[in-house]
């Protein structure tokens, strides 16, 4: 059998549909036509194979009466169409035993259905509908008397059977009807009344996820193992305080993979470590900044930090919502801290320039500040240097640098203007802040042959200790002095804490011969107060004066020579964020940078034209303009870089509002700094991150400025002091004692091994395994040889 059609019976010559007492029954259900295959009569053989509840079979040649006779079709509805007629008395199948026909069987006698509604408990429902259907054709429907009785005449068949009442549910069965069907009684069960209904003035509630930034970045949750996404099932607590961790710089060119980047890292060691001391989701939320991607890159993307701040800090009302009232937790290492620093700032609603801040503040979060090691250490040209501006080494506890509380915290600060209570941990990078409580971990540099990523992870290990070791006695700060510890049972001291027993702005250091890393004690006020350490220290090697040819500009740009010695006074009255700084090697002297004229460019925004920028963002920048009304101010300047040039670095400043206008420097189609204008501190002089120029060392190239987007009306920007620096690797010193050959270099040159050899003719170069010791800014070693001459050198790793 392969083909479903309808079939016709032939009479007469002619073919017609003979449904005999099926008549009835067709017009109620589907009936399904199977063609047979074969055109063999089956003649008086029975039918066996085919057992279709419903069914017609067509044969193409009568195979006579005697086998339905016989009952050779075991179907309990079954229409048979032949090609000839077999004749009236084959079709009265009806009546055969073998064949059961399935319809209301209105043309047999009416015999009378009786029955009982009540409900569950037993009283009889007056009034109640008990109805027959057949199929979806209802067929018969009685109601029931004030005894609930009914009676309902019905001819024999199957029926769909039901009883209804009003505020009853609905109770149904399937019923085949005959001659000696007892009764059938219905219980019904009680509808539940409807609810109350009062109108309200209220919305939905919606859950909405934080943002996610362009290169990925968003606030994610612990769990208990590890940072997750929000989601509806798993968002912080509006009514538990909350601590925020937030990773710092992911290097892409060290030489070697940094171990545990991101969230993954520092994170989830310190979240896990306050998870099992019983910091439990009861206490307090713990959510991460995951910035992974647009924290990468050859160098320190502190440019990026303050957009990202603006990010967090939006992420993080989304999630606790704008009337959130408990305490919180920052935590952030190296550009995390800036990052933490612009989110306290934009939740606060203060404003370091002309940034977003919330529009619903946070006036009522206490706010507690922690940074690690908020410098950066990356490698220029194969030559190690220091990143964060103001940033010096901490390669001992007299290294600590105090500025005057009245520097300019620029468009990188790592402290926000309020928080109530702030400790500093600085083991390589890192610099003294006045307001904070500032903590030297001195022997992370200790160790030889440590990689410096290792020393710049340090204070989050030491932290994790004082963790694990809430009680220590010897150490006074850590984890025993945060919002979180205080809340956990049993604990009695207070935060913050009292300023008589800990206050702001004084400094400790590790105990350097205990064997307890956790160990404290107070910096002597002489080594911290007294020390002199000069704003300008290694000056650049070349300041831009002039250009050899002609400056080509866009826009509404003057340029002009300019004496800056006197400017350069006021600005060290300033405690101006000056980058030379991070250029020291360890014993330098102070360079006089203002002898001479400085070239200072000024840009200047007019009314929003045509927008005619191209491609700003990413690793190129093109910038196309003519020179009428409201093309953006650009300036392309032929510059002969120095042959020993490996780092640039440049001075700016802004007027007036920049709205979303971006300050762009390049070389070439290279985009080397951009920042958006609206984090730059108006009218005060701010300074770029030092720039990798090694590449052009030597050569004349195009350096690029431009004051970009087109959408500032009235907005000035100053560039100036354009320099360029050298950064010699560290120097190696060598004197002859009575006890033996001692060797000293810069604390700063932690990325460097100490290699010795017995000759230069064929050099065999062999690390020196002695552990050096530290002496105030450099590391010492003593050692004795057998050999009469010894070479040693510093290769960096």
């Amino acid at each position: 059998m392969n083909t479903l059609f309808h079939s016709a019976a032939r009479e007469g010559g002619k073919y017609k549909e003979r449904l005999s007492p099926l008549r009835h029954l067709l017009s109620f259900a589907a009936v399904v036509f199977l063609e047979v295959s074969s055109p063999v009569a089956l003649a008086d053989e029975p039918i066996t194979e085919f057992m279709s509840p419903i069914a017609s079979y067509q044969y193409p040649e009568d195979f006579g009466s005697g086998a339905l006779a016989r009952g050779g079709v075991l179907s309990p509805i079954a229409s048979y169409v032949y090609f000839e007629w077999p004749g009236d008395d084959v079709l009265q199948l009806h009546s055969s035993p073998w064949v059961s026909y399935y319809y209301p069987g209105i043309d047999g006698p009416q015999i009378v259905l009786q029955g009982r509604v009540t409900g569950v408990g037993g009283a009889p429902l007056s009034g109640a509908v008990v109805s027959a259907a057949w199929g979806s054709v209802p067929v018969a429907a009685t109601s029931t008397d004030a005894n609930g009785n009914y009676a309902l005449p019905l001819g024999v068949g199957v029926y769909e059977l039901s009883a209804s009442a009003s505020g009853y549910a609905k109770s149904s069965r399937a019923l085949t009807f005959r001659a000696g069907t007892p009764p059938q009684d219905f219980q019904l069960a009680a509808l539940h009344a409807p609810p109350d209904l009062t109108r309200a003035a209220r919305q939905p509630e919606v859950f909405e996820l934080p943002p996610v930034g362009s290169l990925g970045e968003r606030l994610k949750v612990f769990d208990g193992t590890a940072f997750v996404d929000i989601e509806p099932g798993n968002r912080p607590s509006p009514a538990k305080m909350t601590i925020v961790l937030t990773h710092g710089w992911i290097p892409q060119a060290l030489g070697y993979e940094v171990p545990n980047a991101g969230v993954e890292g520092w994170p989830t060691t310190l979240a896990a470590a306050m998870r099992a001391r019983g910091v439990t989701a009861d206490v307090a939320n713990i959510v991460a900044w995951d910035w992974r991607h647009a924290a990468e890159g050859p160098l320190p993307p502190e440019e990026r930090t303050p957009g990202e701040g603006v990010l967090l800090g939006q992420s993080l009302q989304i999630v606790l919502g704008s009337d959130y009232s408990q305490p919180v937790h920052f935590m952030g290492h190296s550009l995390g801290a800036l990052v933490n620093a612009a989110a306290a700032n934009y939740l606060n609603g203060h404003r370091t320039a002309q940034q977003p801040v919330s529009p619903t503040p946070w006036v009522s979060v206490p706010m507690h500040i922690t940074l690690f090691d908020h410098g950066e250490v990356s490698r220029v040209a194969s030559s190690q240097v220091l990143f964060d501006g103001l940033t010096v080494d901490l390669g001992s506890p007299t290294a600590v640098l105090k500025y005057a509380s009245k520097t300019l915290q620029g468009w990188k600060p790592s402290l926000p203007l309020l928080y109530v209570w702030a400790d500093n941990y600085i083991s390589l990078v890192g610099f003294y802040l006045p307001y904070t409580m500032n903590v030297a971990l001195q022997k992370a540099l200790g160790y030889a042959g440590i990689r410096f990523w290792e020393a710049h992870s340090y204070p989050m290990s030491w932290y994790a200790l004082s963790i694990a070791n809430p009680t220590d006695p010897d150490n006074p700060l850590g984890f025993k002095r945060s919002y979180e510890y205080s809340q956990l049972p049993g604990v009695s001291l207070p935060f913050p804490p009292p300023v008589a027993e800990l206050s702001p702005g004084d400094a400790y250091h590790q105990q350097l011969w205990a064997a307890n890393e956790l160990a404290l004690e107070p910096l002597p006020p002489q080594n911290v107060f007294q020390l002199i350490v000069p704003l300008f220290g290694n000056g650049a090697d070349v300041i831009v004066q002039g250009v050899p040819g002609t400056i080509q500009i866009v826009g509404d740009v003057a340029a002009e020579v300019r004496d800056a010695a006197a400017q350069a006074g006021e600005w060290v009255r300033q405690g101006f964020d000056y980058v030379g700084k991070v250029a020291v090697q360890g014993g330098e002297a102070l360079v006089n940078l203002y002898n001479s004229g400085v070239l200072r460019l000024r840009l200047r925004t007019t009314s929003p034209g045509p927008q005619n920028l191209v491609g700003l963002r990413g690793g190129q920048v093109t910038a196309q303009g003519n020179s009428g009304s409201g093309s953006p101010p650009m300036a392309w300047l032929p510059i002969q870089f120095p042959a020993n040039a490996t780092a640039m670095a440049f001075d700016f400043m802004v007027e007036g509002d920049p709205v979303e206008d971006v300050l762009v420097c390049g070389i070439g189609t290279n985009n080397l700094f951009s920042l958006e204008a609206k984090y730059i501190p108006t009218n005060g002089v701010s300074t770029s991150r030092l720039i990798d120029v090694s590449a052009w060392a030597g050569t004349t190239n195009e350096l690029f400025f431009g004051f970009l987007g087109g959408s500032s009306a009235n907005a000035t920007l100053v560039i100036e002091n354009i320099r360029f620096y050298s950064l010699a690797g560290p120097r190696l010193e060598i004197q002859v004692s009575e006890n033996g050959t001692v060797l000293s270099w810069p604390l700063s040159a932690s990325g460097y091994v100490l290699e010795t050899t017995p000759t230069l003719t064929t050099p065999t170069w062999e690390v020196v395994t002695n552990a050096p010791t530290i002496l105030v800014d450099r590391y010492v070693l003593t050692n004795s040889w057998s050999d009469e001459v010894r070479f040693f050198r510093l290769r960096a790793r």
